[in-house]
């Protein structure tokens, strides 16, 4: 596995990680291996440089757990009809940044 792609490694395996309902974001469980946790801190660290910034408005989606679900059978968030205007173009430029972050995994 190539170093970008270890970046993912954690989420081969659905019995490493969970999803924080509260936070609207992934944690791992008890049973993540070292690699896994390895992969994760690398993850984090990326998905990090990418989110850490002045503006807050790709995470602003994540405010109220009424606009949005998480679909685990096919490991994605969704927004519901809840979900105001600003936190549908929110979780829009969220999706873009995550796959950018995928686009520069993969190379």
């Amino acid at each position: 596995m190539t170093t970008n792609m270890e970046s993912v490694y954690w989420k081969t395996n659905k019995d490493w990680y969970r999803i924080d309902e509260d936070k609207g974001e992934y944690i791992l469980t008890e049973k993540a291996t070292e690699r896994a946790t390895k992969s994760f801190a690398l993850y984090s660290q990326r998905r990090g440089s990418d989110m850490i910034t002045a503006n807050k408005e790709p995470v602003f989606w994540r405010k109220n757990k009424e606009w949005y679900t998480y679909d685990e059978d096919r490991d994605e968030f969704k927004m519901t009809d809840k979900a105001p205007e600003r936190a549908i173009k929110s979780f829009e430029l969220w999706n873009r940044s995550d796959e950018e972050s995928a686009k520069r995994e993969a190379v």
